[in-house]
């Protein structure tokens, strides 16, 4: 693990946006790599149960119809009176999609440079106070517990993870829908309806889950770390946000019980 850091941190200092471009790039594709697997589970179980699948006994009515039907010419056959009786229509998603788990590698890839340049906009709006440095840099700060430094170094944090909520949140989401929609070779009214769809309960389950992580995130971390820290959180936050895209007509949306329904199969 040592290893790791240390070849992260040379990495880092020697090209900083494509090294974190590349860390976000491979949560990415982990957190879609475990939600495709999931959609895989339950296409699986549905299978399984509908080798089960008997059709329904035949009643009265349709011994009756089939009399008819036999007096009948070949073309008003039954054809037309009863319908035909199908199994349960099988899960057409029974293979891995590469395809898809490219556009969440691209969309991860992409956003880091973005992440890393709003947060460094957000340490130079919010400032934390002189002699107090994130824990990741190796700095201590002495401080007392009632000194006044400590209370303006959480105002400084809740300052940043305010605007980042109530600003990037709703924007990153936005752009989320957008870009893999149009990676999808999505049309504009399939993408709106995609995004009235899902923003909305995605914009909740973030307020559920971020603030407190990106509590963690301002005050614990330096900037170098905090890509890595939120692709690590953010694993089951962006399977969620894959699942989510992937379903036509969900009929729960909450972050919670989307994954954990899931997790059931």
């Amino acid at each position: 693990m040592s290893k790791l850091f240390a070849l992260y941190n040379k990495s880092y200092h020697s090209h900083p946006l494509i090294t974190l471009a590349c860390v976000n790039g491979i949560f990415a594709t982990t957190s879609d790599t475990l939600a495709q697997s999931i959609i895989l589970l339950k296409s699986s179980s549905s299978q399984k149960q509908s080798y089960f699948w008997k059709p329904p006994p035949k009643t009265t009515t349709d011994e009756i119809i089939e009399k008819i039907d036999e007096t009948l010419p070949a073309p008003q056959n039954r054809n037309h009176l009863i319908p035909d009786k199908v199994s349960p229509k099988a899960d057409s998603s029974n293979k891995f999609d590469l395809l898809r788990l490219g556009r969440f590698a691209s969309y991860g890839f992409m956003i880091a440079p973005v992440l890393h340049t709003w947060f460094s906009f957000l340490d130079k709006k919010f400032p934390l106070p002189t002699g107090v440095s994130p824990i990741s840099d190796s700095i201590k700060t002495k401080t007392k517990a009632n000194n006044p430094i400590i209370s303006q170094t959480m105002k400084a944090v809740f300052k940043r993870v305010a605007v980042d909520q109530i600003v990037f949140a709703p924007f990153g989401l936005f752009l989320f829908f957008g870009v893999i929609g149009i990676l999808e070779r999505r049309d504009i009214i399939s993408i709106k309806h995609k995004f009235e769809e899902s923003y909305i309960p995605a914009l909740k389950a973030n307020y559920t889950v971020w603030p407190l992580a990106q509590i963690i995130n301002f005050r614990f971390l330096s900037l170098k770390y905090r890509i890595p820290f939120l692709s690590t959180v953010g694993i089951f936050w962006t399977c969620y946000l894959s699942l989510l895209n992937s379903e036509d007509s969900p009929e729960n949306n909450n972050f919670m019980d989307l994954l954990s329904k899931s997790i059931e199969y």
